[in-house]
């Protein structure tokens, strides 16, 4: 990557890093998207981590999951569901967790804690024992 390449990336991820609300990150958003830097494992993680911690409304980030390919990495929606599990609403990270699914994501190692972390916070006792089934298999 070229060196005005690597510093867009790093005032990039700076942005993420200082951005207030969903949408001062939709204006980092459209430069990821223009830049093609949206595609990058390190800005893939910040921008998890972020929408995870900050966004409640959950549309947009199973947006921002659409545009990646999971059968190679399961890296951006094991981030995204981690970054809710943490969050102050872990019943999100559930929601994510079953939409992804749903749209062809298959769970693994990584998933099965940040999920079972957010039922244990949520005691969402039906949806633990739907999970367990699920990891056991």
């Amino acid at each position: 990557m070229s060196k005005a390449g690597q510093s867009l990336k790093s005032v990039l991820l700076d942005l993420i890093h200082k951005s207030n609300g969903l949408r001062s990150f939709k204006q980092i958003h459209a430069h990821l998207l223009t830049s093609a830097l949206v595609a990058n494992d390190l800005v893939i993680s910040k921008a998890a981590i972020f929408l995870g911690k900050h966004v409640t409304d959950v549309h947009y980030p199973c947006n921002f999951l659409k545009q990646f390919d999971w059968n190679l990495s399961s890296f951006p929606c094991n981030l995204l569901i981690s970054g809710y599990a943490s969050g102050h609403l872990p019943w999100l990270a559930i929601l994510i967790y079953r939409w992804t699914v749903r749209n062809g994501f298959v769970p693994d190692v990584y998933t099965i804690p940040a999920v079972l972390k957010s039922c244990a916070k949520f005691y969402g006792i039906v949806e633990i024992k739907q999970f367990h089934s699920v990891a056991l298999k």
